[in-house]
């Protein structure tokens, strides 16, 4: 039997959304206090919905349908396309957050947050967003998690908290954070006041959220979580007052204690079951998890429609009044910004819209669903939120909730089916349906005209009409999603003939008067080292406790609590790895060799990173130790340089900030081999710096082979594909296999981190499909999902092809208007053979798959 995606007839009757927009604002004069402006409108809330003012007596409840999307993971020329194919697909809202970290990358000394900067530039953002017709939910924070480095918050934020008193406690009633957090969210309120942005000043900001997902570590703090909650509140309040805010709050994740005045929502891939803890607040879904993030080695995650159509379906028969996809548009992570531990630079999520933007299968689906809950939610909203009815069909029963106004013809109805068993089909005559809705008693079923209720699925009867049904399970394509042409998924450039390579410095700089140098007995966090903005440190022990005399012919390094990971250098050559275990002499030692004079003296090629399956699933970066036995030579002492290394820092948890360790955490220890005392001991003194990567100049470089060593940049004039065009409304991705682990830059501008790492799969994770297809060959695995659920890529690199955004081809370089400049900086040995530039036709999945389309459909 074939498994893949099934064509279905699109859903009868959907229609265009009607959004209403607010009246234009008035011109006023600028002042540097809050303006309040009257007669216009507010977005208020009780305990069924959220509810829309115009300013003139005009009030409509509106079913929120909005989907997350944000801004630093897309270039602002991919916006418009983006919104574009939101409201298209039945949205009414865009969710994005606001990165502290992006907007003050260093401490403003009084000044704003650059909310404005490209290409973070916000207020363009959002009104691009009202320009396609979409709402805006704005969540400031100030902590977003998100997969986002630290969570949003700047890292010299760290050294305040440091020096205060004591190492104080982010996110809590601590008075540094309190006042800097305030000043932080009061900037951003100020900007989107002044900026006519919010919904009551004629723009499409609809609600706001502080903090994010609190309640979830509340308790790890104490009262001074507590206390926290409270300032919130606090905040809040005077926000209101001192800018005449007629916006609701939002608190996601904030069951038992959040502030009067504000909406506590709910995160998760369920959440028909929840309810808000006050009850004068309406049921929302801040985070509906369509798919998940995917780290280094790991296979990616994928939700089919169906579950994710079921899920928000059964939501909004249970009375749910908003949602929000977590996320819609997921992107890339720019500018090695993302979060850990180890987040790939995609962060596709497996969205509707994939990183490229283009539609996934499950768009459309979903897009049903929208435009159904949207033709019932008026009849939904008119009526009380009735008692859930049990209805047996056969030997099922499903449960049936039908909103209907007495007196009028307003009705809505959903029928839901819980089963999980493939078998499950409940089935519903028309004549039953029409005894329902007489109140009277159910006959057996009739042979004809007959609907069927599919296991884990809800149908929608908007007006409660038989012939109107919409089944979650339905299965919905476009012909706008089929590919044409020459039937394949991209098109490639040629191989580059010729690449010139030029060699980082390994170590710590010599210079005395290089201030990046920091001598300590113990090594620092590679986080201080950095200011936490670039990826690497070197650390150098100042000297090794050797022994004199000739008796010990080796010595044994261990160095403990490395995060991420690190590769050991000794005498600039490269000799181990956490990454991978290579080149290793038979009896597991390594030679000293001597300094390099080119770069042939370098490892250069060794096996391909390959994991295997095993019974459990792992990775191999994370906190670990690594050893290394190096044989001492009479003619010279060993220079043992560490390069350290991140792969995305810490976003979650209680003290992730306070507890952000990153380098050699735990020290080094030398022991001597052959000798009668072999005990270890403290490797005491270090000098280490910060390492900025930072193309060299073009005379640095000179002709290479296509075998790449550790630590080297290497660089060429890259084919662009025969079809590019300046227009084209495809994707553009850089192809790098063969390559191992390094940093990727396109015609100057940094693409993000590589690493070649093949995904790991246990068989007992769930079910593990070809990297061609997307969920849709889960979308008969029916029951509560899990990230482990549906994985695609087992076995293969985690992310093999990384996104050139839209405007870097354009870009001046060095090389012709028919090449592109690539530059890759290769941390542990690779091979350029492959590396070329692709055409993406038909989005993230296929271009990772990278083959033909009758090769995929043979193998569904």
């Amino acid at each position: 039997t074939r498994v893949g995606f099934h064509m279905a007839t699109l859903v009868r009757g959907l229609f265009a959304l009607g959004l209403f927009c607010a009246c234009a604002p008035s011109a006023a004069a600028a002042s540097t206090t809050p303006r309040l402006k009257r007669g216009l409108g507010r977005v208020s809330f009780d305990a069924r919905s959220f509810v829309f003012e115009d300013g003139f007596g005009h009030r409509e409840r509106k079913l929120i349908r909005a989907g997350s999307f944000h801004y630093p993971r897309a270039s602002p020329e991919e916006w418009p396309s983006i919104f574009r194919a939101m409201r298209q697909g039945g949205l009414n809202a865009v969710e994005t957050l606001i990165m502290w970290n992006v907007h003050s990358p260093t401490k403003p000394d009084g000044g704003e947050p650059q909310l404005d900067r490209h290409p973070y530039n916000v207020t363009l953002f959002l009104e691009q967003a009202k320009k396609e017709g979409l709402y805006a939910i704005v969540r400031i924070g100030p902590y977003i998690c998100a997969e986002w480095e630290l969570g949003g918050i700047p890292w010299w934020l760290h050294d305040l908290e440091k020096t205060s008193h004591g190492m104080s406690a982010i996110r809590t009633n601590d008075t540094t954070w309190e006042k800097l957090s305030d000043t932080f969210v009061t900037a951003v309120i100020r900007h989107l006041h002044a900026k006519d942005l919010l919904f009551s000043e004629g723009g499409p900001v609809i609600m706001l959220q502080i903090e994010n997902e609190y309640g979830n570590i509340e308790s790890s703090y104490g009262e001074a979580g507590v206390r926290y909650v409270q300032h919130l509140g606090s905040t809040v309040n005077r926000l209101n007052r001192a800018f005449s805010l007629r916006i609701p709050w939002i608190m996601c994740q904030q069951p038992n204690d959040v502030p009067s005045g504000i909406v506590n929502t709910c995160n998760g891939f369920y959440c028909d079951d929840f309810e808000p803890s006050r009850s004068d607040s309406p049921k929302g879904w801040t985070e509906v998890w369509s798919g998940w993030f995917t780290a280094w080695g790991q296979p990616r995650p994928a939700r089919p429609a169906r579950d994710t159509a079921f899920a928000i379906a059964r939501f909004v028969a249970n009375g749910g009044s908003f949602f929000n996809y977590y996320m819609y548009y997921g992107g890339t992570n720019t500018m090695g910004r993302s979060g850990g531990p180890g987040i790939i630079t995609s962060y596709d999520y497996d969205a509707p819209l994939d990183e490229y933007g283009f539609k996934r299968p499950k768009y459309y689906s979903l897009k049903a669903l929208h435009f159904s809950l949207e033709r019932a939610s008026h009849a939904t909203f008119k009526a009380s939120r009735p008692q859930p009815r049990t209805l047996p069909l056969g030997s099922l029963n499903v449960t049936l909730m039908l909103y209907r106004t007495e007196g009028t013809d307003s009705c809505a109805a959903y029928i839901i089916n819980a089963a999980t068993k493939p078998s499950d089909t409940a089935i519903l005559s028309k004549a039953q349906w029409n005894r329902i809705l007489q109140n009277e008693s159910m006959n057996q079923i009739e042979t004809e005209d007959v609907m069927a209720i599919p296991p884990w699925s809800v149908t929608v009867l908007p007006d409660c009409d038989f012939d109107k049904a919409y089944n979650t399970a339905d299965r919905v394509s476009s012909s706008a999603s089929k590919l044409s042409g020459d039937d394949t998924f991209i098109t490639h450039s040629a191989i580059p003939t010729r690449w010139v390579c030029s060699n980082e410095p390994i170590g710590v700089p010599n210079s005395t008067k290089d201030s990046s140098v920091v001598h300590s007995d113990s090594p620092l966090n590679l986080l201080d080292l950095t200011r936490g903005t670039a990826d690497y440190a070197w650390y150098e022990p100042t000297s090794l406790p050797l022994p004199h005399g000739n008796n010990v012919t080796s010595v044994r390094l261990t160095f403990d609590g490395i995060l991420d990971y690190a590769n050991v250098f000794v005498n600039e050559s490269l000799v181990a790895t956490t990454l991978h275990a290579i080149n290793s002499g038979i009896d597991g030692t390594i030679p000293v060799s001597p300094l390099r004079p080119h770069v042939s003296q370098k490892l250069s090629i060794f096996p391909p990173l390959r994991m295997q399956k095993r019974d459990e699933a792992g990775y191999p970066w994370g906190a670990s130790s690594l050893t290394v036995t190096i044989k001492l030579s009479p003619a010279s002492r060993p220079n043992v340089q560490v390069l350290a290394g991140r792969l995305g820092t810490s976003n979650y948890g209680p003290y992730y900030f306070e507890n952000a360790l990153m380098g050699i955490t735990r020290g080094a220890t030398m022991s001597l081999l052959d000798a009668k005392n072999t005990s270890s001991v403290p490797i005491v003194g270090w000098r280490q710096a910060g390492f900025f990567p930072k193309i060299p100049p073009q005379s640095s470089f000179s002709s290479c082979t296509s075998h790449v060593a550790a630590m080297t940049w290497t660089k060429a004039c890259v084919p662009l594909p025969p079809t590019y065009r300046v227009s084209a409304s495809y994707g553009f991705g850089l192809v790098l296999s063969g390559m191992r682990k390094g940093q990727a830059f396109v015609n100057g501008r940094y693409i993000g981190r590589f690493f070649l790492l093949n995904a790991q799969y246990a068989p007992s994770q769930g079910t593990c499909v070809a990297s061609c297809q997307g969920a849709e060959a889960c979308e008969d695995r029916i029951g509560s999902f899990q990230p482990w659920t549906c994985l695609k890529g087992c076995g293969e690199p985690s992310q093999k092809v990384y996104k050139i955004p839209a405007d870097v081809l354009n870009s001046s370089s060095s090389c012709d208007v028919h090449h592109a400049e690539v530059v890759l900086l290769e941390e542990i040995g690779g091979d350029t053979s492959d590396v070329r530039i692709v055409e993406v036709k038909s989005g993230f999945d296929m271009v990772q798959c990278d083959r033909k389309v009758s090769e995929v459909v043979d193998e569904m």
